[in-house]
């Protein structure tokens, strides 16, 4: 593809290309490249041998950004990764050899086979983009990613992360076995490795901050921000340990606008969100009673917020929208979740007509008008709202919603 080409296509053929090489796994493939797009750091658990360490290898040299690898083991120091000062007696003073993690895409194999302070030695990195060596500060190659790859706990020689570490993540991912048919293409296919020295770079790392600039202003409209509040508060209720930080709520959002993007959307949907939830909240939900693990809970928590009309109503559902339509229909999406998708268009329970073009359809709290247009009765919504846990399938590709001043109580 030419460098001069839209950068959507240019994402799309990357992701191609990398799921020519990681076969079966789009969906996990499709979240690595959102956590890039949203400046966040990826974290993969799962049993050796499942392509971890092929995924981030194709992504950086699909992306065509510096990659280099820190194997972590048990007597892996902090130098080891962030570098180190080193006399120099010809020059009469300590010269810094950079470690292994000045490189854009770095992949820290294995994590938690290292001891908590090489571990430790991420954090500034991953936090702050830049690491302190001697009392000196030293940025970081800009697009940075991390990428750490874990095995899981029950596994001899492994040190769990701690939570503040497990925090730095904006995803966590676990990638599973291929099915059948992605199997038998890996075992008749070409040696991995070949393909990974086959692979041409089809972005580089002026497009990746470009891509990530443009990420960052997808618009989020108030009822969206309205539901995702309400997820961050559902989550704190105790049923899910100590719930989602304010930390993971912007992460939540960044990746929600990463999501939408990638989808050629310019403007971020609850489906973004709930398509992302499970990567991004998985690690930091606990189950108190130690039976579901992280991403059920994730898959538990996104019906929370919409089930039963108070809670609707709390998101801004019911609250009277104001939709600017565009051209085109939005068509539904796959997100991830066992929740079917919303269809505000063409269901049975919300029947109206086609809009013309730049019409404002406003949608009431009881008498569900829309721009006269006549909805089923005033539980159309509602129930909607409780099928697909979402808020609103509006027409047009670039739909806006903004919520507006509820009448006054007369």
């Amino acid at each position: 593809m030419e460098a001069n080409a839209p950068l959507p296509l240019r994402l799309a053929s990357a992701l191609e290309q990398v799921d020519g090489i990681v076969l079966g796994k789009t969906h996990a493939v499709r979240l690595a490249c959102v956590c890039l797009l949203a400046q966040g750091h990826l974290l993969i658990e799962d049993l050796p041998g499942l392509g971890k360490t092929t995924l981030a290898h194709a992504l950086a040299l699909s992306f065509g950004l510096q990659f280099k690898r820190i194997q972590f083991t048990a007597d892996l120091l902090p130098a080891d990764v962030v570098g180190v000062s080193v006399w120099d007696r010809g020059e009469n003073r300590f010269v810094f050899h950079p470690g292994p993690i000045f490189a854009h895409v770095v992949l820290a194999d294995e994590i938690n086979r290292a001891t908590p302070k090489a571990q430790s030695a991420l954090l500034e990195a991953m936090e702050e983009r830049q690491v302190t060596v001697d009392g000196i500060s030293r940025a970081l190659p800009e697009p940075f990613f991390v990428i750490a790859t874990q095995n899981p706990q029950h596994q001899i020689g492994t040190f769990p992360l701690p939570e503040s570490q497990l925090d730095r993540f904006l995803m966590r991912l676990s990638l599973g076995y291929p099915d059948a048919r992605a199997e038998r293409a890996l075992l008749a296919g070409e040696d991995r490795r070949r393909l990974l020295e086959q692979a041409r770079p089809l972005l580089d790392a002026s497009a990746i901050l470009k891509a990530q600039e443009e990420a960052a202003r997808v618009f989020v409209s108030e009822p969206l921000l309205d539901y995702l509040q309400a997820l961050l508060q559902a989550s704190r209720s105790g049923a899910f340990g100590p719930g989602l930080s304010p930390r993971a709520g912007l992460a939540l959002l960044r990746a929600a606008r990463a999501h939408a993007y990638l989808a050629g959307r310019h403007a971020v949907l609850p489906e973004d969100v709930q398509a992302v939830l499970a990567a991004c909240a998985g690690h930091r939900l606990v189950d108190p009673a130690g039976e579901k693990d992280g991403e059920a809970l994730a898959r538990e928590l996104v019906r929370r917020p919409v089930a039963d009309p108070e809670d609707a109503l709390r998101v801004g559902v019911l609250q009277r929208l104001r939709v600017l339509v565009g051209d085109g229909v939005v068509a539904p999406e796959h997100h991830g979740l066992d929740a079917p998708g919303p269809q505000v268009v063409g269901d049975p329970a919300l029947e109206v007509g086609a809009p013309d073009e730049g019409r404002r359809l406003e949608v009431g709290g009881d008498d569900d008008q829309l721009d006269g247009h006549h909805a089923t009765p005033a539980r159309s919504l509602r129930n909607l709202m409780r099928k697909s846990g979402s808020l609103l399938r509006t027409w047009g590709s670039s739909a806006r919603l903004t919520a507006l001043e509820p009448e006054a109580e007369k």
